[in-house]
């Protein structure tokens, strides 16, 4: 596989981690690793080592696959974050890769140009991930990234926006909204926008990590008593310690933990008042397929926040905030942790943001993943009132969250949300009061997953799934301790890219026959038509470097729309199109700015139709309430619709 590669740069980034945002894609995924891998290990080792899931049991048909990989960028890249978007309005995609430094390539008809300083834009932007939104409604795409924070100590995070003069370049306009200030202490952070008070205007929503580090008791030494015993609530080999009574008689048992949680966050007594928790992942016993770690690892949450900033007009200002209180939790609830009632726990470890409509009230609301505890939906009730309805809507299931995927893969005409987790992916499937987890689908449960996206690989009409897979190496690096050191055939399997194909409304494991993925590292992952053939194409990107799949094509036909607002916003974020094909199948799709994993799709959607080149139905259910219904669309190209005035 030709990989776009910038090892050498990434290096460089890990280098100044310790006092940068961008470490975390490297250290992310090290619980999560454990807790969910070691279960994968146990269970589907017989197909890992000889089923068709094993990544050793296939060879590469490349030049049968459905996908192929470009060659490199000028210059290539590593990637934290990848959006597509087109900011110059000349109908070609183009591409902003979020990373240190980040940059801008234009799509010249199909060619991708680095254009970051011809553009305007800062040649030393340092940020985990960005997004293409119009936030004043003048039609071009404006590019707002979470960013370091350069001008205070390191782990802090702001925003910064660049707005589109519309003649190739942006300025920065931060200051000028208020955004100036605000910084979060943070390792990453992600962007979604929604017109959330359905005033016409795209407000934010900005989901940041907080702090993790990782912290394993010196060769010889066994942590207390207090962090070995069930004292506190946890899944299976992981328990959690929260409040102040708790994490006091830990560090005082403990006095090799206290000094380094002094080292990373000034004081303990900082560490407590910032609502810190620690969560214990405790050893399994000795065997082949048990042991990811021999030692007790402890991880130290400093958690996050999700900020919703109402747009008016001329600035932001920070409309709604949640945080986790810290609190202590029930001591054994192993009900809760086995899914036989919902799961209270908050971690704070919030990742990708993703604004839809739950609940059919026609406002926006905000699901977020979230890692080590259970995912967060925020219903909005209006004038910016928002509500944890996380176990009313069927999603306070313990996981390990961090990509999302909203998506309509039994063409029903409602929208399922997927979340890749630390292992198998979880499927929530629409239902009349909320969610319903899917327990009879398994997908993914050998990878470690983070970018998700849908996708039509042979527009036959089925969205197919595409997921980006990474486990921490730095997180493993004793070879004989553990399964997933990277010299270990199990590395591999957990590592390695999947996609499923969508077989009339069940998904199938087509790996290294649709596409070659390959072992390193990735985290987001982003859909475009970039070559407008009317096929869609996707990149995943990583520490080692970013690839670009282009879709070969095939003889299907198909159907691109691209919305334009009047009384909603000026691109239609947040509304839904029903393409409906002349035998009466149908197909939905969202469009929405920040999806899978630090990362944006195209906002022009595209619909496979399969062998039919008959006119269709498009149906439009706007922001702002209005529907609206073009018949007889002809097919094989792109049809821009307008929203009435009224």
């Amino acid at each position: 596989m030709v990989s776009i590669r910038g090892s050498s740069r990434w290096s460089s980034v890990y280098r100044f981690a310790r006092s940068r945002p961008l470490r975390t894609l490297a250290l992310l995924s090290a619980a999560a690793a454990f807790v969910a891998a070691s279960a994968a290990v146990v269970f589907y080792s017989g197909a890992l080592l000889f089923g068709t899931e094993s990544p050793l049991a296939r060879t590469c048909p490349s030049d049968a696959a459905q996908f192929r990989p470009l060659p490199a960028l000028d210059p290539p890249t590593a990637a934290s974050g990848l959006s597509w978007g087109d900011y110059d309005n000349d109908g070609w995609d183009d591409l902003f890769v979020a990373t240190a430094p980040s940059r801008l390539y234009a799509n010249r008809s199909g060619r991708l140009i680095n254009q970051t300083v011809a553009a305007g834009l800062p040649e030393n932007l340092n940020a985990p991930s960005a997004v293409f939104a119009d936030y004043d409604n003048d039609g071009r795409l404006d590019l707002l990234a979470v960013a370091a924070d350069d001008t205070g100590t390191g782990h802090r995070l702001r925003l910064r926006v660049f707005r589109n003069a519309g003649n190739g370049t942006f300025g920065e306009t931060t200051a000028a909204l208020g955004l100036a200030s605000g910084a979060v202490e943070s390792d990453t952070g992600a962007l979604a926008l929604a017109d959330f008070d359905s005033d016409g205007r795209l407000d934010i929503a900005a989901a940041f990590s907080g702090r993790l580090v990782r912290y394993r008791p010196p060769a010889g030494v066994s942590p207390s008593g207090r962090l070995q015993r069930e004292r506190s609530y946890g899944p299976g080999a992981m328990r959690i310690l929260c409040g102040r009574d708790q994490l006091e008689a830990a560090f005082g048992e403990d006095p090799d933990l206290a000094a380094a949680m002094e080292r990373e966050f000034g004081t303990t007594s900082r560490f407590i008042e910032r609502k810190g928790c620690l969560l214990v992942l405790l050893p399994l016993p000795p065997g082949l397929f048990s042991p990811l770690t021999r030692k007790v690892q402890i991880i130290a949450l400093l958690p996050g926040e999700v900020r919703i900033l109402r747009n008016a007009g001329t600035a932001f200002d920070v409309a709604y905030a949640m945080a986790p209180a810290g609190e202590t939790y029930p001591l054994g609830d192993h009900r809760a942790a086995s899914g036989l009632k919902p799961w209270p726990f908050v971690s704070g470890r919030f990742f990708q943001p993703v604004a839809f409509d739950a609940n059919g009230d026609q406002r926006s609301d905000l699901f977020v993943a979230t890692d080590f505890g259970r995912n967060l939906l925020l219903v909005n009730d209006g004038a910016f009132s928002f509500r944890d309805a996380s176990a009313e809507y069927g999603f306070a299931i313990y996981g390990s969250g961090m990509g999302v995927a909203l998506g309509d893969p039994s063409r029903d005409g409602v929208l399922d949300l997927l979340i890749t987790n630390g292992g198998n992916l979880y499927h929530f499937r629409r239902t009349a009061g909320g969610f319903q987890l899917d327990h009879n689908e398994s997908l993914n449960h050998l990878g470690l997953g983070w970018g998700i996206a849908f996708l039509d690989a042979e527009n036959d009409g089925w969205s197919d799934l595409a997921i980006a897979n990474s486990v921490d190496l730095l997180a493993y690096p004793d070879r004989g301790a553990n399964l997933l050191h990277p010299t270990s055939f199990y590395h591999a399997a957990f590592s390695k890219d999947r996609f499923y194909a969508n077989r009339r409304g069940a998904f199938r494991d087509e790996t290294d026959r649709t596409v070659c993925t390959g072992t390193s590292p990735t985290y987001p992952l982003a859909v475009a038509d970039f070559n407008n053939d009317g096929y869609e194409d996707y990149a995943v990107g990583g520490p080692e470097g970013l690839t670009l799949f282009e879709n070969v094509g095939g003889d299907s036909h198909f159907l691109k729309v691209r919305l334009r607002g009047r009384r909603s916003n000026a691109f239609g974020v947040g509304a839904t199109i029903t393409v409906v094909a002349a035998d009466g199948s149908q197909q939905t799709q969202l469009v929405a700015i920040g999806e899978s994993f630090h990362s944006q799709h195209s906002l022009t959607k595209t619909f496979g139709l399969g062998s039919s080149a008959e006119p269709v139905t498009v149906r439009v259910a706007w922001p702002s309430g209005v529907t609206q219904r073009l018949n007889d669309a002809t097919v094989d190209r792109v049809v821009e619709i307008t929203e009435p005035d009224s």
